[in-house]
C-alpha cells in the first residue's frame, strides 16, 4: 500500500487484527464520557506492532492502523481535579475492564494480531496466567447489561461487528486460511436483522427478476411527488427541457415539483400495467365521465418512504411515508435531468442524503463462502449498486 502523505511526513497504514474478542456491549455507563479521538491508540499501537514483531519500521515514516479491532471503542472525560487534562479508556475487553493507555492495550492487540498461533493473552486485564479463548464473563450487574445490549451477546468467542453480533465472515477467513480452501454455506443465526430478513429476502429473489423492466423493485431509491391535485400534471418545457407543474383544467402553471428521494417499501398489490406510467385524463371534478370510485392508492400505489441520512442514528424522516402512483415516480439516475432549473438550496434534504447514499455498493442475500487462500469469493442473490438493485435472473 503506498503512503498517504500527511503533515509531519509519509503514513502508512497497517490492517488490524481479523479476529478481535471485544465485546461492543461494554461501554461507559454514565453520560459524562464522550468518544475520544482514537488517532493516538491507531498510530502507538502500529508503530510499535512495526517495529518489535515485523522488524520493518523504517525511519521518518510514520504507521496507523485502518482501524481499532472490532467491539473496542476510545471514550475519554475531563479529570475532575484537572479539567485541562483528558483521561482517555478504551472499552470492549470480554471482561468488561477498560485499558487506561495504548501501551496497556498493546500486549491485548499483539495476542489478537497472533490469535492464530493459539497463545493465551497475557495482558494486564487478562491476567498473568493468560487467558485462552472461552465463555465471555461480565463483572457489570444484569439490569445494567441488559440496558446496554441491543442485541443477544454472541454464543461463542470469536470476530464481532459493532452491535456484538458474530462475524460470519472474519470466521470464515480465518478458517480457509487454516484450512487452505474452503466452501461453506453462509449463515448468521445470531443476527437478528438475517433471521427475519431471510424469508423475505428469498420471497423477492423469486418474484422481483420476473418483473417488467419499468416498474420500481423493493429497496430501490426514486425519485418522486407525492399525489397532486385533480388536474395538475408534470410538464416538461420543449425549449428548456425543465420539468415544472400545470394546472390543465384552469389552463396556468402551479409551481415547480416538490421532488422527494425514497426508498420503495411496497409495490401495489396488484402489478401495474404500462398505462400506469401516465397520468390518468384531466377531466373537471363535476364532469359526468370522471370516476366516482378511483382505485385506492394504497391497493394500486406504491409505498415510498423518504431516505433519511445515512450517517445519522435519526431515522424519524422514513416515518413520512406515501403512497403514490408510478407515473409520478422516476429513477433516481436521472435527477440532474429533473431536477434542472430547481435552486440546489430548494431541494428536499432526502435528495442530499440519496446522493450519499448512491455511492454505496451492498450485497443482497449472501449464499455461499468459497475461496483458496488468500483469495475469496461470496455469492449473492443480487446486489445493490446505488440507487439500483440487480438480481440474478435479470437480463
Amino acid at each position: 500500500m503506498p503512503p498517504i502523505r500527511i503533515s509531519g511526513g509519509p503514513m502508512v497504514v497497517v490492517k488490524g487484527p481479523v479476529y478481535s474478542d471485544g465485546d461492543a456491549s461494554h461501554r461507559p455507563e454514565t453520560g459524562n464520557l464522550t468518544r475520544a479521538n482514537e488517532d493516538g491508540y491507531l498510530q502507538t499501537l502500529a508503530e510499535k506492532w512495526m517495529r518489535e514483531e515485523v522488524g520493518a519500521a523504517q525511519p521518518g515514516r510514520r504507521y496507523t492502523l485502518d482501524r481499532l479491532p472490532a467491539g473496542y471503542q476510545a471514550w475519554e472525560r475531563p479529570r475532575p481535579t484537572n479539567p485541562k487534562h483528558i483521561d482517555r479508556w478504551l472499552y470492549g475487553h470480554p471482561d468488561q475492564k477498560k485499558f487506561d493507555s495504548p501501551n496497556r492495550f498493546y500486549p491485548h492487540f499483539k495476542y489478537l494480531m497472533q490469535h492464530d498461533n493459539g497463545e493465551p493473552c497475557k495482558c494486564d486485564l487478562c491476567g498473568s496466567k493468560g487467558r485462552k479463548p472461552g465463555p465471555r464473563k461480565s463483572t457489570a450487574p444484569p439490569q445494567a447489561a441488559t440496558k446496554r445490549q441491543t442485541r443477544p451477546a454472541p454464543l461463542t468467542r470469536g470476530p464481532v461487528d459493532e452491535e456484538g453480533t458474530p462475524d460470519v465472515y472474519c470466521s470464515l477467513f480465518t478458517l480457509m486460511k487454516n484450512e487452505g480452501t474452503l466452501s461453506r454455506t453462509i449463515e448468521e443465526r445470531a443476527s437478528l436483522d438475517w433471521r427475519a430478513e431471510r424469508p423475505l429476502v428469498k420471497k423477492f429473489a423469486n418474484v422481483i427478476p420476473k418483473q417488467p423492466a419499468f416498474i420500481p423493485r423493493n429497496g430501490e431509491i426514486v425519485l418522486y411527488l407525492r399525489p397532486l391535485p385533480p388536474g395538475v400534471q408534470l410538464h416538461q418545457d420543449p425549449k428548456t427541457h425543465h420539468f415544472s407543474l400545470h394546472d390543465t383544467i384552469n389552463n396556468r402553471p402551479a409551481g415547480s415539483p416538490k421532488w422527494l428521494a425514497g426508498v420503495v417499501t411496497q409495490a401495489p398489490s396488484t402489478p401495474p400495467k404500462t398505462a400506469s406510467l401516465y397520468p390518468p385524463p384531466s377531466l373537471p371534478p363535476g364532469d359526468p365521465t370522471n370516476s366516482t370510485n378511483p382505485p385506492s392508492l394504497n391497493q394500486s400505489g406504491f409505498r415510498l418512504e423518504p431516505l433519511p441520512s445515512p450517517n445519522s442514528s435519526d431515522k424519524n424522516l422514513s416515518k413520512q411515508h406515501t403512497y403514490t402512483h408510478l407515473h409520478l415516480i422516476r429513477p433516481f439516475a436521472f435527477w440532474q435531468l429533473l431536477l434542472a432549473g430547481i435552486p440546489e438550496s430548494e431541494w428536499h434534504i432526502s435528495i442530499h442524503n440519496a446522493l450519499t447514499a448512491c455511492a454505496t455498493v451492498s450485497l443482497i442475500n449472501r449464499e455461499r463462502f468459497t475461496g483458496r487462500w488468500p483469495n475469496a469469493s461470496i455469492y449473492s442473490s443480487g446486489l445493490f449498486v446505488g440507487a439500483e438493485s440487480y438480481w440474478i435472473g435479470d437480463t
